[in-house]
C-alpha cells in the first residue's frame, strides 16, 4: 500500500483476508507502531512484524504494548526473517527464495 492509512482502510474492509501484517516503522501517514495498534484493535490475533532502521526510537515496552510479535532491524538478515515468518505462520509453505 502507498501509505499506512490505505493499508488500514483495506484491512478494515477485509480483516479475515490477512494472515500477517509486515509494517515499516517509518511510512507516510502513520507509523508502524500506530498501525500495529490499530490493526490489532480490529483483530487481536493478527501477527504483526515491524521492521525498522531506527530501532533506537523503539523500546521493548512500546513494541510489546502495540502487540508486535517480532521486531526486525534493517538491514534485514534473511535467515532470521525466514525464521520469524515460519514461527508466525507455521502452516505456510517454507519461504525458500528470500
Amino acid at each position: 500500500f502507498e501509505d499506512g492509512r490505505a493499508a488500514q482502510r483495506e484491512f478494515e474492509r477485509h480483516p479475515g483476508r490477512y494472515s500477517l501484517a509486515l509494517l515499516d516503522q517509518i511510512m507516510p501517514q502513520v507509523t508502524g507502531i500506530e498501525l500495529a495498534r490499530n490493526l490489532r484493535g480490529l483483530r487481536h490475533d493478527l501477527p504483526v512484524v515491524l521492521y525498522t532502521g531506527y530501532s533506537d526510537a523503539l523500546n521493548d515496552d512500546l513494541v510489546r504494548e502495540a502487540g508486535v510479535a517480532a521486531l526486525i532491524k534493517k538491514p534485514i538478515d534473511k535467515r532470521n526473517f525466514r525464521r520469524v515468518l515460519s514461527s508466525l505462520l507455521p502452516l505456510a509453505e517454507p519461504v525458500t527464495n528470500a
